[in-house]
């Protein structure tokens, strides 16, 4: 201000500091970036992101990953610690967080988180991951997705994650594991839940109750959130409690002989989708080796051709089948 007040009477302008100092507060405020004050609706929104935190357990200090939903028209929390922030325990904490509230928000605000989102695509929807997908699909809630590279579009859960860090892991916790901790944790934000209260006198589990009759219930059966083998980067579980849709199997001849089954979608069964095992029973079947050419299936694409044509049935040094003769099944 005084420099520019300076370099003004230098010009020859007679004006006073105050009117330049007025001056400019006017020309930042118009060019500040406006904030409207937004107003939650009940049962409609939550925010969820994973933190970094530290713990001790078993006497061992090691990094965990705090996973964080919170419902923005109540303030109600819920966090879990997880040993890894990968596809399996983003899905197990919706999963927990559900079960807990015993109700689903209709609308949950992410960031472009890799075990929710496969391609961020510019002026669409991104495109989730099969996975995440399978879970939207069975809680029927609406998933939604913060701008890249913008903080303040889910500012409530980044504020309020780091404030759970500051008031219940700090100083480091010490506990047998990362359950017990995460029990700990749980029922020290339920205390709060009980005791916090807004400007009406409303405490934050009065108000939570107050809109769960705008929430959505919990479906009949449960969801695993490791899924099916048959899933890239998901730990294994029952196939049985999955579904996919036969439009989506491809069958291919490249896996030793086998018919593999590359699902790439998945619906829960109840939605009308086939059961993993009994699409198995109709699809998973040993492609018969043939011993003779003249009763082979003729190639089907030049790679075959190349194969059939470079590579001898067995190997000279050991016997054993080679790559090429999987193709003349």
């Amino acid at each position: 201000m005084l420099r520019l007040h300076a370099m003004l009477r230098e010009e020859g302008w007679s004006v006073g500091e105050t009117l330049v100092k007025e001056y400019v507060r006017e020309w930042k405020r118009q060019r500040r970036e406006v904030a409207v004050p937004l107003v939650y609706q009940p049962g409609d929104l939550a925010e969820v992101d994973f933190f970094e935190v530290l713990v001790d357990v078993a006497g061992v200090r090691k990094k965990a990953w705090m996973f964080v939903m919170r419902w923005m028209h109540s303030g109600r929390d819920f966090a879990w610690l997880y040993e890894r922030q990968d596809p399996v325990s983003f899905l197990d904490g919706h999963v927990r967080a559900f079960a807990y509230f015993g109700a689903v928000p209709r609308r949950i605000l992410y960031d472009n988180l890799k075990p929710a989102v496969a391609k961020v695509l510019v002026g669409s929807e991104p495109q989730l991951t099969s996975r995440f997908q399978a879970l939207v699909t069975h809680y029927v809630f609406e998933p939604c997705f913060a701008r890249p590279g913008t903080g303040s579009d889910k500012g409530v859960v980044a504020a309020r994650g780091k404030g759970i860090l500051l008031q219940e892991l700090v100083p480091i916790p010490v506990s047998n594991s990362l359950s017990e901790r995460s029990e700990q944790l749980l029922g020290r934000l339920e205390r709060r839940a009980q005791t916090t209260r807004n400007a009406e006198g409303q405490t934050i589990a009065e108000r939570f109750e107050a809109e769960r009759g705008r929430m959505l219930p919990l479906p009949c059966t449960d969801f695993h959130a490791g899924g099916a083998g048959a899933f890239r980067g998901a730990a294994s579980a029952r196939s049985s409690d999955l579904a996919v849709d036969i439009t989506y199997i491809r069958r291919t001849k490249l896996d030793r002989g086998w018919a593999a089954l590359r699902p790439r979608a998945a619906v829960p069964t109840a939605a009308g989708g086939h059961p993993i095992s009994e699409v198995r029973a109709r699809f998973a079947r040993r492609i018969p080796r043939r011993t003779s050419r003249r009763g082979a299936d003729p190639p089907r694409s030049s790679r075959e051709r190349l194969l059939r044509s470079r590579c001898p049935r067995r190997s000279p040094a050991t016997g054993a089948p080679t790559i090429g003769a999987r193709f003349r099944a």
